[in-house]
Formats: C-alpha cells, sequence, structure tokens
C-alpha cells in the first residue's frame, strides 16, 4: 500500500543523518526505492480508476506494456499472444485490477526467484471465460515453496476474489505455468 510505503520513507527521513557517508548512501538509496514503489502504487491506482481503462482490451495493452517491459529490463525474451476471438467489453474496476495485480506478481516471482532465459504471457477464451497464462523456463518450484511462499497464496486470494480459479504448474529445472479462468464480464 502507497501508504505505508510513504510511512517507510517518512521513518527513515526523519532519523538522525549518521555520521560515515557509506550509511548515508545506504539509507538514500533505501529512500529511492521506495520513493520509485510510491510512484507506482499510485500510477497504478489511478489506471484502475481511470473509466477510459474500463475495457478488457485497454486492460490487455496494459498487461502486454508492463510485461514486456518489466520482463525485458530484466533481460528476458518475453512472447505475449492474445487470441483473436477475445471480444472487447466492460470489466469492473475489482476485476481488472485484480488480473493487473496478479500478472504483476507473476512476472515479479519470474524475476525473483525463476533464472529463466524467457517468458510467455498467453490470454485466450475458454469455456466463455477469460484465460490468463504466465509461464517461464526457469527452475521451477517444489511444492513446498508454492504452498508457503507469499507470493502465490496472494496471487490465488485475488483471483479467487473475482470468481477464478487459479493452477500452478511446476516441473523443477523446466519452468512454471500460471494458469487463472476468471469471468472476463463487469461484475
Amino acid at each position: 500500500c502507497s501508504s505505508d510505503l510513504a510511512m517507510r520513507i517518512l521513518t527513515i527521513a526523519r532519523k538522525p543523518l549518521p555520521s560515515d557517508k557509506s550509511t548515508i548512501e545506504e539509507r538514500m538509496n533505501k529512500i529511492s526505492s521506495l520513493s520509485v514503489s510510491v510512484v507506482d502504487s499510485v500510477r497504478q491506482i489511478v489506471w484502475s480508476l481511470n473509466p477510459a481503462n474500463d475495457s478488457l482490451g485497454a486492460t490487455l495493452a496494459t498487461l502486454r506494456s508492463y510485461t514486456v517491459e518489466t520482463l525485458k529490463d530484466g533481460g528476458l525474451e518475453t512472447v505475449v499472444t492474445f487470441s483473436a476471438d477475445i471480444e472487447d467489453q466492460e470489466l469492473s474496476l475489482s476485476v481488472r485490477r485484480n488480473i493487473f495485480l496478479f500478472v504483476k506478481e507473476a512476472v515479479t516471482n519470474i524475476l525473483r526467484h525463476a533464472n529463466a532465459t524467457q517468458a510467455k504471457l498467453d490470454v485466450s477464451k475458454v469455456n466463455s471465460e477469460l484465460a490468463i497464462s504466465i509461464s517461464d523456463n526457469g527452475c521451477g518450484y517444489d511444492d513446498k515453496v508454492i504452498t508457503e511462499g507469499c507470493g502465490i497464496p496472494n496471487m490465488k486470494s485475488r483471483i479467487h476474489s473475482i470468481g477464478g480459479k487459479i493452477s500452478i504448474k511446476s516441473v523443477k529445472g523446466v519452468g512454471v505455468t500460471i494458469t487463472v479462468v476468471c469471468p472476463d464480464r463487469k461484475s
């Protein structure tokens, strides 16, 4: 939450300045990093509240851009495919926001944990519902990591909150595929 990040920045900034230069530099880097996170959080809030982004098409364009740019910055080759049978329609704020945050969490997990060189975002229709898959060619997870990590439970909670389902397939040494199937309608 951006208010929590802002509070952390204030807490760090209010501490008395240390005498050694390396500690000052470390503190300034932390403030800078947290500030970037606040700006990113505010951008996401503004995007999700903007009525111009209510359509599935606008959401998919944002997902494509975010995924490709973020993974490219992380050095990964990324392929994005959208099936031709996806109809543009209005999405609720909750569906739009939770789909975006799911993709963001999955991309973050790929960058932090997968040791991958390639990733793929695939969006299609499954029985008139929206299916979004994110996969990588990384190291995969063992079952304990999937059930105990913070990211996966957060993704599950987000997708379940909008009436969706999530499945995770991980093969050690081959990679991970996370697929969500959720309503593509305004609900």
